[in-house]
């Protein structure tokens, strides 16, 4: 086994970094959609109880 130099660690921090970044920007997209889909149900059971 090779050993790993300076550059194969900066690529590895790098991809692990945007991976991050890509889960985190996947779990706000999710957690936005959640809520649009919270608020669009409330409105509908307001709709058809007449209850605000």
């Amino acid at each position: 086994m090779s050993e790993i130099g300076p550059n194969e660690r900066k690529n590895m921090k790098r991809n692990g970094l945007f991976f991050l970044l890509l889960l985190a920007g996947c779990v706000r997209a999710l957690a936005a959609d959640s809520e649009t889909v919270a608020a669009k149900t409330e409105e509908r059971l307001e709709q058809f109880t007449g209850v605000a």
